[in-house]
């Protein structure tokens, strides 16, 4: 049984239909503080929904929703809903705006303020600095149409950190990051996550990346919980599988057997052609390169 005082946010018997199509149908789901969450179901279990009303961006039309402060306060789901920011794939910044106006624009969003470049360069640096001390020295006046897509995610997560978002949530994050850009971003969300008691809800399909990052996960099939709040090491790969609802998927899995092996000979295969020749040793790979032939005259 887990502390509900200890949840940033829980939902309880959450129910929402878009007109005769129901999507949600009793979804339980809660992220404690300082955790990182995966979230895991098929393509349209509903996880894009859950988000949607955790964020506010759709009513929901029964069950419970509780966000809570830090000493375990029930907040409004105004106030909560404050606290939380979604970073998805395609990023929602403004490429012609530098870093520090990027992370600025939350704290103009009610247009009652005039710009501040100096203020707003310290709040940059501030949030940047949470994530990597050394790219905040050097990237509030870059230009964020200039910056790869991984530095892209720190400014936009800064801009969360800045705005005062105590809960992420990160919508296939990885989808085009390469594995070096990946680990640094995990490298990331596990430092704010434990210095900084951040809360992640980790939205991926990739396998090892979940158990790579995800302290625990809650799987979602047609609409409803099958598993809540479960640590990820307890459940293996196939499990994980099963419980998402993935029907030929599982089957293949159970059927699969290992492909007989052919008899190899030992001995040595020699390639022969006009000037050509090369003896390959059992167990040899052997690379061939060239230049491309070039015109015929």
């Amino acid at each position: 049984m887990t502390d509900a005082s200890k949840d940033i946010v829980s939902v309880r018997s959450l129910t929402k239909s878009y007109g005769a199509t129901v999507v949600l149908k009793g979804v339980d789901f809660s992220v404690a503080r300082g955790e990182i969450h995966a979230l895991l179901g098929g393509n349209g279990a509903g996880k894009s929904t859950l988000i949607r009303v955790i964020t506010g961006t759709a009513a929901k039309d029964g069950g419970e929703l509780v966000f809570r402060d830090m000493a375990g306060n029930i907040l409004t789901e105004a106030d909560g809903r404050r606290k939380v920011a979604v970073v998805h794939q395609e990023l929602a910044l403004l490429p012609h705006l530098t870093v520090a106006e990027n992370i600025a624009l939350p704290h103009f969003r009610k247009g009652s303020r005039v710009y501040d470049g100096r203020t707003a360069a310290s709040q940059a640096y501030a949030a940047l600095s949470m994530i990597d001390r050394d790219f905040a020295g050097t990237a509030l006046n870059r230009l964020v149409g200039d910056l790869s897509l991984h530095e892209g995610q720190m400014v936009e997560i800064a801009r969360a950190l800045s705005s005062g978002a105590e809960l992420i949530l990160l919508d296939e994050p990885t989808a085009n990051l390469t594995a070096a850009e990946t680990e640094r971003l995990f490298g990331v969300l596990r430092k704010l996550t434990r210095e900084n008691g951040l809360s992640v809800v980790f939205v991926s399909h990739r396998m090892k990346e979940i158990r790579q990052i995800a302290h625990v996960c809650s799987i979602i099939r047609d609409g409803r919980t099958v598993v809540g709040n479960v640590p990820t090491a307890e459940l293996s790969d196939l499990a994980i599988i099963e419980h998402m609802g993935q029907a030929q998927a599982t089957a293949v899995a159970h059927s699969a057997r290992p492909a007989p092996v052919a008899s190899l000979s030992d001995e040595p295969l020699t390639i022969a052609e006009t000037g050509f020749s090369v003896t390959l040793q059992p167990g040899t790979i052997l690379g061939v390169a060239g230049a491309p032939a070039g015109p015929k005259p």
